[in-house]
């Protein structure tokens, strides 16, 4: 199946939204047809939570944070399945969140929102090699306390996009920041309507769409676009639960995925949002079976996605794991 079955599968149907005095949701039109494939690559052995996952450029590999006995770190598995492998795990990191891969897949950025350098301030992005190595701080996002991160390659270099708290005032915000170089990081957008804003995707012509897990009042999220300094709020009540919420474009643009749970129970599924239209439709297939719904990334060069599926251990629950997507 090829994206432009992804996108027909969102097409067609109008907005489901309700917008009446208690802000609620209809059932949205269910397209698990969107997706030829849904596979469980990662179960928990040596990590109980994972929180995010990016697949590699090629959609060979995958890499994931998780929480584990053993400590908090980053973690690789192939995309076909297979054994998984620490890649870092420990000091310096704390909480790692929110991942993002280089455009050549050697650089693994991780967001630790706890983690706290010489300079005291928490919170801070680290790059990791691929292949195996220790991480090492941007020194340009301490004290950020980043939670989502994507990479995105403008004119022929590659800048990391990260959602996190600006420095001092501690307003949420959206930051940009060229990997190549000593520059600051740079403000995309800061304070209302954003409010806990996590995952990111970047469009080609430099539209940023923000997952922000209480953008809708309370415990509710929400989906904002960013284009020519507006922030935009394109779609409310959506019900995230945990600390990372995913967001991916399709390869071609069209269509963002947005990890969420039913608006009703503990079950996992995705939001789908067309872009030309703003109509919606959800996609659970297999993983509505999990109670927690974390991160979600496609590869750079191919409509292959990873997904976190980030449900807490607990009495009656199976610890997460991680899966491979498909159209």
């Amino acid at each position: 199946m090829h994206v432009r079955q992804l996108r027909r599968a969102v097409v067609g149907f109008a907005m489901a939204f309700l917008l009446g005095a208690c802000g609620g949701t209809a059932a949205l039109p269910l397209r698990n047809d969107a997706l030829s494939s849904v596979n469980l690559v990662s179960q928990a052995e040596q990590y109980d939570t994972p929180w995010d996952a990016t697949p590699d450029p090629d959609g060979t590999q995958i890499y994931f944070t998780a929480t584990g006995a053993q400590g908090a770190g980053l973690f690789s598995v192939p995309a076909a399945g297979g054994a998984t492998k620490p890649i870092a795990v420990g000091a310096p990191f704390v909480a790692p969140r929110g991942l993002a891969i280089s455009s050549d897949g050697r650089q693994i950025y991780v967001a630790d929102a706890q983690a706290t350098g010489s300079d005291g301030r928490p919170g801070r992005v680290f790059a990791v090699p691929a292949a195996g190595g220790a991480p090492t701080e941007l020194t340009a996002t301490a004290g950020t306390a980043p939670r989502g991160l994507e990479v995105a390659s403008e004119n022929g270099a590659d800048v990391l996009y990260l959602s996190g708290n600006l420095v001092g005032s501690g307003e949420p915000a959206v930051l940009k920041l060229a990997l190549s170089g000593q520059a600051p990081a740079a403000v995309v957008a800061k304070g209302a309507p954003l409010v806990e804003p996590v995952g990111i995707a970047v469009a080609k012509n430099g539209t940023l769409f923000v997952a922000d897990r209480r953008a809708s009042g309370g415990e509710s999220g929400g989906v904002f676009r960013i284009s020519g300094g507006k922030v935009e709020l394109i779609a409310r009540d959506v019900r995230t639960g945990t600390p990372v919420v995913g967001a991916t474009l399709t390869l071609d643009d069209s269509a963002l995925l947005v990890s969420a749970l039913a608006p009703d129970r503990d079950s996992a599924q995705v939001r789908l949002i067309e872009l030309g239209t703003l109509n919606q439709a959800i996609v659970n297939k297999v993983i509505e079976a999990n109670t927690g719904s974390g991160g979600v990334h496609r590869a750079h060069n191919r409509n292959f996605f990873a997904w976190a599926d980030s449900t807490l251990p607990g009495p009656g629950r199976h610890r997460g794991g991680v899966y491979a997507l498909t159209p």
